[in-house]
């Protein structure tokens, strides 16, 4: 799993393909690398898609949206960092809903969070010139 979705564009067929072929690399999916990243990390710093990222989700995905690797960037710090479409940043933010994953001050967990450089995901969005549709659902968080 971690290097199908380390492919220049992971693609969701074999990512499914190899979810759906055995159980075991189901519980790869809450397995980090030598950087602390899980699969899902990897596909979102190749900006994969809604689809890819859903599939990944739909395993284990409270685990793996809160899932920090060792500069203490979660799934939505890559998502914002690497460019992906507003489509998987709003599945990562509704994942998260799910999940009920909110601060003290009613923020989703994620948003607030910042990175060992002290940057949370919005500055990556606003950094990185993704569309406002974006920004407003981070600052809305």
């Amino acid at each position: 799993i971690h290097i199908a979705c380390s492919a220049k564009k992971p693609s969701f067929d074999v990512i499914q393909l190899l979810l759906d072929a055995d159980d075991a690399d189901k519980h790869t999916l809450n397995k980090a690398d030598a950087h602390q990243r899980l699969p899902l990390h990897l596909a979102l710093c190749h900006r994969a898609d809604k689809h890819v990222v859903k599939a990944l989700l739909s395993y284990q995905k409270e685990a793996q949206i809160h899932y920090e690797d060792k500069e203490r960037s979660y799934p939505l710090h890559y998502a914002c960092k690497f460019g992906c479409s507003a489509e998987v940043i709003e599945l990562l933010l509704e994942t998260e809903e799910e999940a009920h994953s909110y601060e003290s001050d009613g923020n989703l967990a994620s948003i607030t969070k910042r990175d060992i450089f002290g940057h949370r995901p919005l500055y990556y969005a606003v950094r990185d010139g993704l569309s406002p549709d974006v920004v407003n659902a981070l600052l809305q968080g």
